[in-house]
């Protein structure tokens, strides 16, 4: 039997959701629909977290009612350094998105990269333009699960190379190239099924012809927002994301 909003059963699987302002975000509203859609006894709960209150937060959780929590942006450093084991893209890339509670361990998963493995597979993507060389790039390209040619646009070729031979050493279903990709100059994606922004706010580029798929990773990465109501390009932000998101953490809180 599913899920109510207002009916708990013993047997109802719990679950958070940390962030500064949890509540006006439409995470937990999204899975408790999907929950309720697909027959899930579950649920998930929007937590307001100052940052002050984070370690203990998270610390507690090993002894709450909770299965998993996933956890916002600002958040996935500080639960990298709390969890008591981690998944290989965890430890590769410092960061954690997402906890599993077993057994009054607090296991750490990247959620995100998982996400837009779905939209990959989904749209059926087979040429990404990756913005970006760090964290965030190394979390989507190691979780990558189909054969797809990634283009990297950075600032630094070194970075790149870098991240080509760690991930290479990993993976075989991703084939490589690199374009020098600078603020203040013309970049193109439109040779591309999709374009990823994964950087820090900058102070952009002088013109950007877009891919067919543009996602900003986060909603403070607005690169991409001038595309938001295209009728001809699928425009990706945190918030559209979000259904994606749930399956991912989903998945993971599921699997482990």
């Amino acid at each position: 039997m599913m899920n109510n909003d207002d009916f708990i059963k013993k047997e109802t699987a719990l679950y958070g959701y940390i962030a500064e302002y949890a509540q006006q975000s439409k995470f937990s509203a999204t899975l408790n629909r999907f929950f309720r859609e697909n027959s899930v006894d579950g649920m998930i709960v929007p937590m307001n977290i100052r940052e002050d209150d984070i370690y203990f937060t998270i610390s507690g959780l090993r002894d709450a009612q909770l299965s998993g929590v996933a956890i916002s942006s600002e958040y996935v450093y500080d639960a990298f350094n709390i969890t008591d084991s981690k998944s290989d893209t965890v430890e590769l890339c410092q960061f954690c998105d997402t906890i599993v509670v077993k057994d009054k361990k607090l296991h750490g998963a990247i959620a995100i990269s998982g996400a837009i493995d779905f939209i990959v597979k989904e749209k059926k993507v087979k040429n990404i333009a990756l913005l970006g060389s760090g964290k965030l790039a190394k979390a989507i390209l190691f979780d990558c699960s189909t054969e797809v040619k990634v283009t990297l646009f950075a600032d630094r070729v070194e970075s790149c190379m870098e991240l080509i031979n760690i991930v290479s050493a990993k993976k075989s279903n991703i084939t490589f190239d690199i374009e020098r990709a600078q603020s203040k100059t013309d970049i193109d994606f439109s040779l591309f099924d999709m374009a990823i922004n994964t950087t820090p706010e900058h102070d952009g580029f002088k013109m950007i012809k877009p891919a067919s798929i543009m996602i900003d990773i986060t909603e403070k990465n607005t690169l991409f927002k001038s595309f938001e109501n295209s009728d001809e390009i699928e425009y990706f932000n945190e918030e559209k994301l979000v259904p994606f998101l749930t399956q991912s953490c989903l998945k993971i809180w599921n699997t482990k």
